[in-house]
């Protein structure tokens, strides 16, 4: 089993050169065990033709600090895209805002829809969170759960804590303003689904208003509108459309889906790369 090329080499090569080797890393395959890391400290014996060697497994122990360093990034990621976009709200509610009273009510209701999706993400499984449970999640909080008037319908999809922000953050707004001046404010309807693209590649998410008397009002250059068309896009390098029609308002969001090998890990280097 401890017939291994490196050990040799370093049992006859190396420590007759040196007195000792301290915390020397060797991984090697052990027939019906596995992959082991382990962990080597050699002395020579003074005046005698022997060495002591001591040979420690710490595989376990390695997983495991891989496993807190995953985390450790997994963590820095998430507070660096959580600071982005409470920039992001800051700004855009600054500019629409038309006194000190209108910014805070409405900032504090945009912190208040990026603290629930906090929650969702926090709950989520590895392979990403649901993104019918952070729509129902968003709509609830609004008072609105799906019924004759609102229908929710898409396959399960995962998505990463990114996308799964921004999303979250278009679905507050479009129910903000559905609320306010569309169907959900005139007994008309709303149709929200999504679907992968034929590559499974890509997400496409729908929000179709109908029914408002008279058809939406015109579709301004306010937080939510620069948030759909701009912002989200950018974050999330797709598309998005966004149009009034004649009884309501057409909502469109085309964005890549984040693949499991590209999502956040250190490098072997140990630095660590951030993709968000």
């Amino acid at each position: 089993m401890w017939n291994l090329p490196a050990l040799r080499r370093l049992l006859e090569e190396i420590l007759p050169n040196d007195d000792a080797f301290d915390d020397l890393s060797m991984d090697a395959d052990f027939p019906g065990v596995g992959r082991r890391h382990m962990l080597l400290n050699g002395r020579r014996l003074d005046h005698v033709q022997l060495i002591l060697l001591a040979i420690e497994d710490v595989t376990n122990r390695r997983r495991a600090e891989q496993g807190q360093e995953i985390l450790f990034y997994e963590s820095q990621h998430r507070i660096k895209n959580l600071f982005s976009s409470v920039s992001a709200i800051l700004h855009l509610t600054r500019k629409g805002a038309g006194s000190v009273e209108d910014f805070v009510a409405r900032f504090s209701d945009r912190l208040n829809s990026l603290a629930r999706t906090q929650d969702v993400l926090s709950q989520a499984p590895a392979d990403g969170t649901d993104l019918r449970e952070l729509v129902e999640a968003e709509m609830e909080a609004h008072g609105v759960l799906p019924d004759g008037q609102v229908k929710i319908e898409g396959e399960p999809i995962g998505l990463p804590q990114k996308t799964a922000q921004a999303l979250a953050m278009v679905v507050h707004e479009l129910a903000t303003n559905g609320l306010k001046y569309g169907a959900l404010a005139h007994g008309g309807r709303v149709h929200m689904s999504w679907a992968r693209s034929a590559n499974g590649e890509r997400i496409v998410f729908r929000w179709r208003e109908s029914g408002v008397p008279g058809g939406a009002p015109e579709l301004g250059g306010g937080f939510g509108c620069k948030l759909i068309r701009d912002v989200v896009p950018h974050m999330l390098d797709g598309t998005s459309q966004l149009e009034a029609t004649e009884d309501g308002v057409l909502c469109v969001i085309d964005v890549p889906l984040e693949k499991e090998e590209d999502r956040l890990a250190p490098d072997p280097g140990g630095s660590g790369r951030n993709k968000g």
